[in-house]
């Protein structure tokens, strides 16, 4: 199996059944999308040796109806996170084209001189020019046809995991660009404590099909005519500080015992007992975060490039 970004080796890392993805979205988000999925017996997640990207195959791609469903969930479009103030340095007043844009709640934070953003979901764009934003129902792909070398910056924030054609995405991205434009990408960091978070169903297909490490972030100007500026791990959020101490304790604990966890689905007994109990030491050690400086990595990871002349 060839890898989507660079086209090296790939080999099995996990694979989940048809009846655990089912049961995930389920024990996680209280969400049944057994209507949404088609017929199949199993997904593997498999692993780049070149690159070190990881990726679900086969490519079980979210419905309008899936993603319909996941707005009913408030916290699902945020308005604001790390990555948007970080790229404001390189967005402000700048022609900015954002790719999977939502209702366009990095506008505020970029602050462009000029902005599209692009969003497959009906229901997002609408909202989005109802208040007025420029947000169209377009694939990166015919918008390259039709604005090649129009932009500044290109930008697209919590997307590049849920594509799975990576390499031509990229690519029709870096066409939009005029020559030494900047190019964004905001991504859940595969370096972060999500790596070691089972059942995570928003890290999983039909929702991620893609995981993304440094290690693949730095690979992509091998693929596409860009050069790297910058690889930005954002500090642990506070929403996320519960979240971080389990999985910490999480990972002491089974490394105490021995007990290898699962990276994607794990509906053993012996690692719901093994989640308890890290939980509620969770709950005693999560205020050691709170003022600590430096913070740990959180989930996000941003890498800035720049086009290349003649590209």
């Amino acid at each position: 199996m060839l890898c989507r970004l660079c086209k090296g080796q790939c080999d099995s890392v996990d694979s989940i059944s048809r009846d655990d993805l089912v049961w995930v979205y389920r024990f996680n988000l209280g969400l049944d999308i057994d209507d949404l999925l088609p017929e199949f017996t199993r997904v593997h997640l498999v692993g780049c040796g070149v690159c070190g990207l990881r990726f679900f195959e086969p490519h079980l791609a979210g419905t309008e109806e899936f993603y319909r469903r996941l707005q009913g969930f408030e916290w699902y479009y945020l308005e604001t996170r790390p990555e948007f103030a970080r790229s404001a340095a390189y967005t402000s007043q700048k022609v900015v084209l954002e790719v999977g844009s939502g209702r366009g709640a990095a506008v505020p934070h970029l602050r462009p001189r000029e902005y599209v953003g692009l969003e497959m979901s009906g229901e997002a764009a609408r909202r989005a020019r109802a208040d007025g934003i420029d947000v169209r129902r377009q694939s990166i792909s015919q918008h390259a046809v039709e604005r090649p070398g129009h932009y500044d910056v290109v930008c697209a924030f919590q997307v590049l995991e849920h594509i799975p054609d990576v390499q031509e995405f990229i690519q029709s991205c870096v066409k939009c660009l005029r020559p030494s434009g900047t190019l964004i990408f905001s991504v859940p960091s595969l370096d972060s404590f999500i790596a070691r978070s089972p059942n995570n169903a928003l890290n999983l297909p039909p929702h991620h099909a893609v995981w993304w490490s440094e290690r693949a972030l730095r690979f992509v100007p091998e693929c596409v005519g860009v050069e790297l500026v910058d690889v930005i791990h954002h500090e642990l959020e506070e929403v996320h500080y519960r979240w971080y101490a389990r999985i910490m304790a999480e990972k002491w604990l089974a490394d105490l015992i021995r007990f290898r966890v699962r990276p994607t689905v794990d509906r053993r007994s012996s690692y719901r007992r093994l989640s308890r109990i890290s939980g509620r030491i969770a709950r005693l050690t999560e205020r050691r975060l709170r003022g600590k400086r430096p913070l740990p990595a959180g989930h996000t990871v941003t890498a800035v490039y720049r086009r290349k002349e003649g590209n």
